[in-house]
């Protein structure tokens, strides 16, 4: 365990400023920390301020990951639901093949239909106005 907490410590896990990375392995912080400060430490980093796409992405994806190790899909679909704005349709197709991929082994025939439809909603939200004209503002 020692060895453990040691190399947690080089990954940031110093006094009482601890903070998550992407590079971290879930379950060791768990067993480190326990599940309830993990999470609140997963949850603090995904909400700091000037987080990056990519890195709130990457710790979406383990916190997701980690959730469904512990059996607790209902977290792990509130973190996909939460991370669906993050993740392009055409950019990040991996994501929204994982979590259908979740809902048909964890979820039901409604919890499918609602990622689906936020996957829509997700893809409206991505979609160029292809047509912004000025006559649609003016007329000819």
């Amino acid at each position: 365990m020692e060895d453990s907490a040691k190399t947690i410590n080089q990954h940031g896990y110093m006094g009482d400023s601890r903070k998550i990375d992407v590079d971290d392995d879930p379950l060791k912080v768990v067993e480190i920390f326990g599940v309830a400060k993990t999470r609140r430490m997963y949850e603090d980093a995904i909400a700091e301020a000037g987080i990056t796409d990519d890195r709130a992405k990457a710790l979406c994806l383990k916190f997701a990951a980690l959730e469904k190790s512990l059996d607790d899909s209902d977290r792990a679909r509130a973190i996909y639901i939460y991370a669906s704005s993050l993740f392009n349709l055409e950019t990040d197709p991996d994501f929204w093949t994982q979590w259908l991929d979740f809902e048909q082994h964890f979820g039901n025939e409604d919890t499918i239909r609602e990622m689906l439809r936020i996957k829509r909603s997700v893809s409206s939200l991505y979609q160029p106005n292809v047509n912004l004209s000025p006559e649609l503002f003016f007329g000819e």
